[in-house]
């Protein structure tokens, strides 16, 4: 019997500079501390719970927003009063949307849906499947959003690219520098060996073609690739499903800043780390 499918998110795009952007500044002079953990708290039950909202009589089985706020305050360990001045603090400064909350307790917001939209990509879910109850976002929202699906989902895969030719030194099949790597399929590193060397060129092959599907930017694959390898030389495993779900948060966090990816991606490799922050 086949899983139903999953809803919410497993992560979702949170900026480095959440902390000193005006938003967190505005929320800390407030509420101090507890103002931003609420709020990220929020956040993670409104991408988890159905990727974009969180319904809190439906989802929580709240009677009502009583309720909501008493058990906010028990598991955050935030005074009442502060839990219910900073829930309408986020709502009157559209950080949620307070008309959906007010009316049918529902936490969502257009910048939340964008997000979620863009999740969806990963998904092989278009703008159109993506949408559903309590939809804030705009016709031009959603053309703006479908533009980006486009570009970015067009292939530029070509026999005739000589980023994946046959001749090109760093893709070419018959390239040996790939002798450490990593099988998919079970993770174990293997070295020098002529299986190795089958492996590790179809899982370079298979990564090419990972890129190409996500409409992944030249400059941003070559940064990707040192990536690849520098966790394979430290003996990580990039699985396939491990650089979808990278591609699509860089998509989720940078748009289409393609040098903020890169950066991202540099910092990643310079600094010793195995995933992208």
């Amino acid at each position: 019997m086949a899983r139903p499918a999953k809803k919410g998110l497993d992560y979702f795009p949170f900026e480095t500079g959440f902390f000193e952007s005006r938003k967190a500044r505005l929320i800390r002079s407030r509420f101090g501390s507890d103002g931003l953990v609420l709020y990220i708290y929020i956040l993670c039950k409104v991408y988890g719970k159905n990727g974009y909202y969180w319904k809190i009589d439906e989802d929580e089985n709240f009677s009502d927003t009583e309720d909501f706020y008493y058990v906010l305050s028990d598991e955050l360990g935030i005074n009442q009063n502060v839990v219910r001045q900073a829930v309408e603090y986020l709502l009157n400064r559209s950080m949620f949307d307070a008309n959906l909350f007010r009316s049918v307790n529902v936490l969502t917001a257009r910048e939340i849906q964008r997000d979620y939209v863009c999740a969806m990509r990963g998904r092989k879910k278009s703008v159109a499947e993506a949408r559903g109850r309590f939809w804030l976002l705009s016709d031009e929202d959603e053309s703006e959003l479908a533009t980006f699906y486009k570009r970015t989902n067009n292939p530029s895969f070509s026999e005739k690219n000589p980023d994946y030719s046959e001749n090109n030194a760093s893709y070419s099949r018959n390239n040996d520098t790939n002798d450490i790597t990593s099988d998919d399929r079970t993770g174990e590193n293997r070295t020098g060996t002529e299986e190795g060397r089958k492996e590790g060129k179809r899982g370079r092959e298979s990564y090419a073609e990972i890129m190409t599907e996500y409409g992944t930017e030249e400059m941003l694959k070559s940064a990707l690739w040192n990536f690849i390898q520098h966790c394979q030389l430290n003996g990580r495993t990039v699985t396939n499903e491990k650089l979808k779900n990278l591609l699509v948060r860089l998509d989720m966090r940078y748009g289409k800043d393609v040098r903020a990816k890169i950066a991202a991606v540099n910092t990643a490799v310079n600094k010793g780390y195995f995933d992208i922050k």
